[in-house]
């Protein structure tokens, strides 16, 4: 009997990233900024599956030198149909890729990535899931034991980290903590300054959620308009939840310092537009943009949440004031705006730490030191 030869396999690790989709995401946003640096790409073979419909964030994945798979095959929102779906196609994905490792980040890659490695045979599986708070229900109920059979999970801080192992049960041994990274770029192939309404400017980069309320925002733009009547809050995002407080900023006269046009392509350029960006979310990740602020050399106003404290300090990087009452927020932006050498000196600082402290490189460097650990043990196991 004539035995089939083996087909050839790759002298390096074959790293395989499964993320929730490949659009302007801060997870997409800094993946593509690691990539392409020398520290992975010399050392693993890399490929990405997105649990969507590729994005616009695709090209800039495929440039930086990683094969980009798509496993969504079912159109229409997030059910058991669509999940199951997407489940057997990333198997299927898996098993065609063999990968030493995967690496899922974001909760619902972080559970349906975790499922079809284990089913596909994968041996090794790292997961990072970012903002589960605003998961659907099915994906939170499930979420512990996807992490808890992940063989390593990473936080974006040691707080963050902490809450992973109290929330989900998750061992110490599993725990590490990957460093944040100030991918400023997501997706910007220029940087374009928008004409932003109104002086001074406000600017503000976030997703909407309906578990997020930010209607005290009008609070706070009515007082500031006592001082600055000029003033104009401009909250570039996606979401259903924008559109009532949009509507409650007509309902209150507010319509002119309140303007939400929807997402950006270029965030970069509306962070240099702004006088003052301004951090309003208290849920557990408000990090990406806060980081994209600082790197752009912005002033900065953050509400305090999980988190902010571990990148910016108060008075120095910038303010950070609670989250109530909504005048506190009105305060610190007037003392901002009234001060320029305070502006300048925060944002000076800002952009030095950004610039030392969240670089791609570095991100590279821990990931890898991640991947040979995890890949040295799974070599000989490889499926």
């Amino acid at each position: 009997m004539r035995l089939a030869k083996p087909k050839p396999v790759s002298a390096r690790p074959r790293i395989c990233w499964i993320l929730d989709d490949t659009d302007r995401s801060g997870d997409t946003a800094r993946l593509h900024a690691v990539l392409g640096e020398e520290t992975l790409a010399r050392r693993f073979d890399r490929h990405v599956i997105s649990l969507a419909p590729p994005g616009a964030m695709a090209i800039e994945i495929q440039s930086a030198g990683a094969a980009l798979h798509a496993a969504h095959e079912v159109h229409g929102e997030w059910g058991l149909a669509r999940s199951g779906a997407t489940l057997l196609r990333t198997m299927h994905l898996l098993k065609g890729l063999r990968p030493d490792v995967v690496h899922a980040t974001g909760a619902a890659a972080a559970l349906i990535g975790t499922a079809a490695a284990r089913l596909a045979g994968v041996p090794r599986v790292v997961a990072s899931p970012h903002g589960e708070q605003r998961t659907p229900e099915l994906v939170r109920l499930t979420l512990s034991w996807a992490l808890r059979s992940a063989d390593l999970v990473l936080g974006a801080t040691q707080a963050h980290a902490q809450l992973l192992a109290s929330r989900h049960g998750i061992t110490e041994g599993k725990l590490r903590v990957s460093g944040l990274l100030a991918a400023t770029h997501r997706c910007a192939h220029q940087v374009v300054i928008p004409e932003l309404a109104g002086g001074p400017r406000l600017v503000s980069l976030l997703r909407f959620h309906p578990q997020e309320n930010l209607m005290w925002v009008l609070d706070s733009i009515e007082i500031l308009r006592r001082f600055h009547p000029g003033v104009c809050w401009t909250i570039f995002g996606r979401g259903v939840a924008g559109a009532p407080l949009l509507a409650a900023a007509r309902a209150r006269g507010l319509e002119a310092a309140l303007r939400i046009p929807g997402e950006t392509d270029d965030p970069l350029g509306a962070l240099l537009a702004a006088d003052i960006f301004v951090q309003p979310r208290r849920t557990e990740h408000p990090l990406q943009a806060l980081l994209e602020a600082m790197h752009a050399g912005r002033p900065i106003v953050s509400v305090d949440g999980p988190g902010v404290r571990a990148v910016m300090e108060d008075g120095r990087e910038g303010l950070i004031v609670p989250h109530a009452p909504p005048s506190l927020l009105a305060d610190a932006v007037d003392r901002l705006l009234m001060s320029k050498p305070l502006r300048e000196d925060c944002a000076r600082r800002a952009q030095e730490r950004a610039h030392v402290s969240w670089r791609a490189a570095r991100c590279a460097e821990e990931w890898a030191g991640f991947y040979s650990e995890l890949a040295g043990r799974a070599l000989s196991f490889a499926v």
